[in-house]
C-alpha cells in the first residue's frame, strides 16, 4: 500500500472514529461555550448540509439541484478515468471536458426532469458522487499540491458520506470554534470539514504555485 493510500485511509478512520466517539461521550444539543477557543458541541445533522446550502435549497426547487450536481460529477468523473485511459488527459482535455459535461447534465435535466428529484436519499448520491469524483482526481493527479488537496477533498468527501452508513446515519459535527465562526462563518463542523478547509487552502497554493511556474517559464530567469 502507498504512503498516500495509508494516509487517506487513516484520516477517513480518524474522522468516522471521532464522530462516534462524540455521538457515544457528548451529550445532544449543548449550548457552546462564546469565550472558549475550541468547545465539543454534539449535533446531528441528517440533511448532511451546512447551513449555507440548506438556505439556498429553501429558495430552490426541494432536492432537484442535489441531484443535478451529483450527475455532474459521476458524469465528469468517469469522463476523466476515460480519458486517463486513452492518455488524453491534459489542461485543456480536462476544462472542456467539465464544460461539456456540464453542457450535457443540463440538457439531459431539461430533457427528463424526473431525473434531477429526489428527497433526502439525494443527498447521500450526492455525497457519493462527491466521494467518487475526489478519489478519481487524487488518483489521476500528478502534480504534488494538486495531489495532496485532492487526497484531502477525497477523505473529507469519504468520511462525510460513510456518515450516513453509521448510527445515528447522519453527519455529527461536535467542534465548535468561536475564532473560525467569526473569521469565516463556520458553525459546529468535524473532522471532515476541518480536511475540506485545508484542502482549499492547498489548492490556493498549487494554484499561486502554477501561476509563478508559468510566469517565470515566459520571462526567462531574471537577471542578477
Amino acid at each position: 500500500m502507498l504512503p498516500q493510500q495509508k494516509i487517506f485511509i487513516g484520516l477517513v478512520v480518524a474522522d468516522a472514529g471521532s464522530k462516534l466517539l462524540a455521538h457515544l461521550l457528548l451529550q445532544p444539543n449543548q449550548e457552546a461555550t462564546a469565550s472558549a477557543l475550541l468547545d465539543l458541541v454534539l449535533r446531528v445533522n441528517p440533511v448532511g448540509l451546512g447551513s449555507s446550502a440548506q438556505t439556498l435549497l429553501a429558495f430552490s426547487q426541494g432536492y432537484s439541484e442535489l441531484g443535478f450536481v451529483s450527475c455532474l460529477c459521476f458524469g465528469f468523473g468517469a469522463l476523466l478515468l476515460v480519458l486517463s485511459y486513452r492518455q488524453w488527459l491534459s489542461a485543456r482535455t480536462v476544462t472542456l471536458s467539465l464544460i461539456g459535461t456540464l453542457v450535457f447534465v443540463l440538457a439531459l435535466a431539461h430533457a427528463f426532469p424526473s431525473i434531477a428529484t429526489g428527497g433526502l436519499g439525494s443527498i447521500v448520491v450526492l455525497r457519493l458522487s462527491q466521494c467518487f469524483l475526489w478519489v478519481v482526481i487524487w488518483t489521476l493527479s500528478t502534480a504534488r499540491y494538486w495531489k495532496v488537496g485532492a487526497l484531502l477533498f477525497a477523505a473529507a468527501g469519504t468520511g462525510n458520506f460513510l456518515s450516513f452508513l453509521y448510527p445515528p446515519y447522519g453527519v455529527i459535527d461536535f467542534l465548535w470554534s468561536p475564532f473560525f465562526n467569526r473569521a469565516i462563518g463556520l458553525g459546529v463542523f468535524n473532522l471532515a470539514d476541518m480536511f475540506w478547509i485545508a484542502g482549499i487552502a492547498v489548492f490556493f497554493l498549487a494554484a499561486r504555485n502554477s501561476a509563478l511556474t508559468r510566469l517565470l517559464r515566459q520571462t526567462g530567469p531574471v537577471p542578477p
